[in-house]
């Protein structure tokens, strides 16, 4: 039989063999950070303890009062002719059971033939993953809220944003005016400006970019935030990958696909499905998140053989509160029920599919 080991020839140019050489620098893998800013898209005050496997939330309802005056035929006496009230509750789960916890082996003679920093780098591609798994499902479960309450009231939601002229930018106003309006039924007169934070497609952030979508102060400003890529020329993060600038006092960042990608495995869809959505404008009281990453990474002696195993314990959890401070902005020509008819089952896609998958 012939060999089919390695080709001692390569590379080889006119009947020389050359030399070959392995870089002592990993390629490294780009992902994107967490998004959602503490306080800003989403609020992790709730979750001093991640321990548990659920954080109970409770708000105090609002109590049914309105203003009377002294003299009128109706409750007008000098004393208030209702009955006393009583306190009132409205209870949230925040549960905290995603979790990515594979193990991944180094044995020792792998260490010793290949002299690249193979576990660090590992390490940080898992983190990454982290990230990228963390952002999809923040987004899968603010469009699963918006979208299950709009099939949940036949359709009388109207807690989104349409594009319909293809100027993006009065969109995002749109959508922030919505959040100004709040949502007294759970007792928010109005979502506090300094407490949002947007969310874009790339294509959403490209046509920002273009003649005629922002208003800018003058003409060195307009060169500025070309060169720079940016929406506003301050911009909230300088950072090109993720925050690109602000829209009436709210950071926006870009969204990579891949996490559009994943948010549409947890929302159990099927690709594509949330190619309708250009961005969301959220408010940070709208969602809770939670993040346990107490000893996410522990290393220990590999016991199938000679080398180490690091064991990853990554958990989190997300829930949205209210649904009303999340907007979601869609293309032209497009509604809620693009993205779903029925209504939305969040689950981890690890939970979806068998094992070895």
């Amino acid at each position: 039989m012939a060999y089919t080991g390695t080709n001692m020839s390569a590379p080889k140019l006119d009947g020389q063999a050359l030399r070959r050489y392995t870089s002592k620098n990993i390629k490294e893998n780009i992902f994107q950070e967490i998004l959602a800013l503490p306080e800003k898209g989403i609020t992790e005050q709730f979750s001093n303890d991640t321990d548990a496997s659920e954080i109970r939330i409770i708000r105090q309802v609002v109590p049914d009062i309105k203003a009377r005056r002294l003299g009128a035929s109706v409750n007008g006496g000098y004393f208030n002719s209702n009955a006393p009230k009583m306190p009132q509750s409205a209870e949230y789960g925040l549960k905290i059971l995603y979790m990515i916890d594979d193990q991944i082996d180094f044995p020792t003679v792998m260490d010793e033939m290949v002299e690249l920093g193979v576990a660090e780098a590992t390490t940080k591609a898992v983190a990454g993953l982290v990230a990228r798994n963390i952002n999809a499902s923040t987004i899968a479960h603010q469009i699963a809220a918006v979208v299950n309450q709009e099939i949940a009231t036949a359709n009388s939601t109207n807690n989104v944003v349409v594009d319909a002229t293809g100027n993006i930018k009065d969109a995002l106003f749109t959508a922030s005016g919505l959040l100004d309006d709040g949502d007294v039924d759970n007792g928010v007169d109005t979502f506090d400006i300094n407490r949002r934070q947007g969310f874009l497609r790339a294509s959403a952030r490209v046509d920002l970019l273009k003649s005629g979508q922002i208003i800018v102060g003058g003409s060195n400003y307009a060169q500025e935030m070309l060169a720079r890529g940016a929406i506003s020329p301050n911009t909230y993060k300088q950072d090109k990958l993720q925050y690109v600038g602000e829209i009436d006092g709210t950071p926006f960042c870009v969204v990579a696909k891949p996490v559009w990608d994943l948010a549409e495995e947890y929302c159990q869809l099927t690709a594509g499905s949330l190619a309708s959505v250009l961005g969301l404008v959220t408010a940070a009281d709208a969602t809770g998140r939670a993040l346990a990453f107490n000893n996410s990474v522990k290393i220990i002696d590999c016991p199938r053989g000679q080398g180490k195993t690091a064991q990853y314990k990554y958990r989190w959890g997300i829930e949205c509160f209210f649904y009303k401070g999340i907007v979601p902005i869609l293309k032209n020509g497009t509604t809620l029920k693009s993205i779903s008819s029925t209504a939305i089952t969040i689950e981890a896609p690890g939970s979806v599919t068998s094992l070895g998958d």
